[in-house]
């Protein structure tokens, strides 16, 4: 924990991950095809390089997201869970998942 030093309220600690619609049952999703015990791997791990994005939107297995149609849900290093919206700004998602880039985020720019 001391090496977050953003603040825990403002670092994702978890969040909803992006599957394509089609795979939701059938184990072909590459971000949703191993068991969670195969450590560092796209089925658990994501990247908050790119903007989240809506379940069936893309094929992208590193993205956070979500079936739900305006957010998505990530918990944050304080414990809280968030609904955020997938219009959050992408250099704001970038900063909330990145522990040490200096950057502050409050309530609002998750709306957005």
């Amino acid at each position: 924990m001391a090496d977050i030093s953003d603040g825990k309220p403002h670092t994702y600690i978890l969040g909803e991950k992006n599957i394509n619609t089609r795979d939701y049952y059938s184990g072909l999703d590459h971000g949703d095809d191993w068991s969670m015990y195969t450590g560092y791997q796209d089925d658990i791990c994501r990247t908050a390089f790119l903007a989240p994005l809506r379940d069936g939107e893309a094929e992208e297995s590193t993205r956070f997201g979500s079936a739900h149609p305006h957010t998505w849900n990530a918990a944050f290093c304080d414990g809280y869970v968030r609904a955020i919206s997938f219009e959050i700004n992408v250099f704001v998602h970038q900063r909330l998942g990145n522990r040490a880039d200096g950057g502050v985020t409050d309530d609002i720019e998750l709306a957005r």
